[in-house]
């Protein structure tokens, strides 16, 4: 059937070659494609508005993903503004040693200025010991026996201070002897 068809179209193709479309099916077809590309040029502004909504959404998912994985810096100052009720003798305590390890934070923070690296080492340790306070902390109201916790909450701070203080010796042992290495090279005798 499609061979008699091409052979049909074949044999009369000269009087198909004559005819031309009368002007109002040449109007039709321009309007049915200024309809479409008016269709296109409000769509060009909808299609713009949903790739910036795409960017967004793929930054905000960035940002909290980066965040989730991140390392997160626990602010003792703030456990200070967490809602639990605690004795009078005890919250002396913690804003005693909260005080000091601020105190020392600082001075860890000063000492290895140069090399930031090493403050995050140093702290890492600090910061999962200070995450486990502030579960402690949460817990107390809750706790059968506030006592033990307390116990708790309190070796905890001992160990991050003695820890701190362990850091900061280390550090400032490293930092003397890199001074006096430094002097060692810097053409000054040591006496033999």
């Amino acid at each position: 059937m499609e061979d008699k068809l091409k052979k049909w179209a074949d044999e009369n193709r000269e009087a198909f070659d004559d005819l031309e479309p009368s002007d109002a099916v040449w109007s039709q077809i321009e309007q049915k494609l200024d309809a479409e590309k008016s269709k296109q040029e409000r769509s060009r502004p909808v299609l713009w508005v949903w790739k910036v909504a795409a960017v967004l959404f793929l930054g905000l998912s960035l940002t909290l993903l980066i965040d989730k994985f991140r390392p997160n810096e626990v602010n003792l100052a703030s456990s200070e503004s967490l809602p639990v009720d605690l004795p009078p003798e005890f919250k002396q305590v913690e804003q005693f040693y909260n005080t000091r390890l601020e105190e020392g934070k600082k001075e860890l923070a000063d000492l290895s200025k140069g090399d930031p690296q090493l403050f995050v080492e140093m702290t890492s340790e600090l910061l999962r010991m200070d995450s486990l306070y502030l579960q402690l902390r949460t817990k107390l109201p809750h706790a059968s026996n506030p006592e033990a916790v307390m116990d708790a909450m309190t070796t905890n701070l001992k160990l991050r201070m003695e820890l701190l203080q362990r850091q900061l010796q280390l550090l400032e042992q490293f930092k003397d002897r890199r001074s006096e290495t430094k002097n060692g090279s810097n053409g000054e005798s040591s006496p033999i």
